[in-house]
């Protein structure tokens, strides 16, 4: 699990986040991240718990998210 809230976290601080092996949860709340940072988090596969309120997020970005990874749980 990884928790970042409320810090000044952006979209392009997430591809960071990529290279970590067997990632399972992340809690984004409160952070600056937007639908760009979504493309991001997509590309790991291991993510299966993704907590986003108090973001930029739209909805049209989440259900991009969630059809990228299907068996994720994301909350807005």
């Amino acid at each position: 699990d990884l928790a970042i809230n409320g810090i000044e976290l952006t979209d392009d601080d997430l591809a960071s986040l990529c290279g970590i092996p067997h990632l399972r949860s992340i809690y984004l709340e409160g952070t600056n991240i937007s639908d760009a940072g979504l493309d991001q988090l997509a590309q790991i596969p291991t993510l299966t718990k993704i907590l986003l309120g108090g973001s930029r997020v739209t909805d049209t970005g989440v259900a991009r998210l969630q059809a990228a990874l299907p068996k994720a749980n994301i909350s807005r």
